[in-house]
């Protein structure tokens, strides 16, 4: 986990501590302690501003827990294989399937090298995600990883047969140059 996730989650927590020390409080007449705290009208200088934070922290805390909610039911469901329906029968294309034929369009490009394929299939949708190494002979990089993706997305769309949207994407990991050739210095 990183610095910035660990102090993001230690606030959260810390809000979060604040309101349910506010109902300990408020409810610790319940059962007899052998500690009494005052409730949070009475203390000094904040005592006129805590219950302010608590009714609108509340407020904030529930719209943040319903788009949350809100996010999770409207996520599209990932899927991990495409049924075709024909009149002789049903056809299960799956995921590895399709990583296997962009693996081998990629290679065919000659355009990456120690290539990754990434595929995400939702109902209406197939991302398609490339990663790898570029070597130091291709010059006109743009026009043929353009001309590669959508042979992607062309092939896809011609195999699969479905009206899907297809997305494919290449992400170049390591672009090696070939115009300048620098000598390299030890430090």
């Amino acid at each position: 986990m990183t610095k910035r996730k660990k102090i993001l989650f230690s606030f959260i927590a810390l809000i979060f501590g604040t309101f349910l020390f506010a109902v300990f409080v408020h409810y610790q007449s319940m059962y007899s302690l052998p500690i009494q705290f005052i409730k949070f009208e009475e203390y000094p200088f904040i005592g006129n501003y805590i219950p302010l934070y608590l009714y609108w922290g509340s407020i904030i805390g529930m719209l943040i827990i319903l788009l949350i909610i809100l996010g999770i039911f409207l996520r599209p469901v990932e899927i991990t294989s495409v049924k075709l329906n024909d009149d002789k029968g049903i056809l299960e294309i799956k995921k590895s399937a399709i990583v296997g034929i962009v693996q081998s369009q990629v290679a065919q490009s000659n355009l990456l090298n120690d290539s990754k394929v990434n595929v995400k299939m939702y109902k209406k949708k197939i991302k398609v995600r490339i990663i790898g190494n570029t070597s130091g002979n291709n010059l006109d990089i743009i026009n043929q990883t353009n001309q590669l993706v959508k042979s992607i997305e062309l092939y896809l769309q011609t195999f699969i047969g479905l009206d899907t949207s297809i997305k494919a994407e290449v992400v170049f990991k390591n672009v090696s140059r070939s115009g300048k050739n620098r000598p390299k210095r030890v430090i």
